[in-house]
């Protein structure tokens, strides 16, 4: 597992497994948001899978299943009210990083300065400067 910060409470990560989770608990996490739709890969385990292995480990999840083209505004959504609940330390995964990625910048959207949230996920290793336009900021 390797854990990419965004901000002091919010990471990213690529795929997750169930055995990630007690890691995850030991790095500080409280929350893991699984943002992959089950059965988008064949080594992939399921939604359900992650959670129980998270609640296990004293995690709590939350599933947000999206698609790189198929993020709307009832995802951001979500995920925004994810990040408001007051967790110490968040950990979104998908299959790269990059969708977790996309939904924490559109949630910072009216939040955070357009070039802020670039710099932000650029310094991360990801590019979220096509959703700038999208986001209005």
């Amino acid at each position: 597992m390797h854990a990419k910060r965004l901000t002091d409470r919010f990471f990213v990560a690529a795929q997750l497994h169930p055995g990630d989770m007690l890691r995850a608990r030991a790095l500080g996490f409280d929350l893991i948001v699984n943002n992959r739709p089950d059965h988008e890969g064949p080594e992939q385990p399921s939604a359900a899978q992650i959670e129980s292995a998270a609640h296990a480990a004293g995690l709590h999840a939350l599933h947000i299943p999206v698609t790189a083209s198929g993020i709307d505004s009832a995802h951001v959504a979500a995920f925004a009210h994810a990040l408001e609940q007051g967790h110490s330390k968040v950990l979104a995964f998908c299959r790269t990083g990059t969708r977790s990625t996309m939904l924490w910048a559109l949630s910072q959207a009216g939040v955070l300065p357009a070039a802020e949230i670039c710099e932000v996920a650029d310094r991360a290793g990801y590019d979220v400067s096509a959703l700038v336009a999208r986001s209005g900021n």
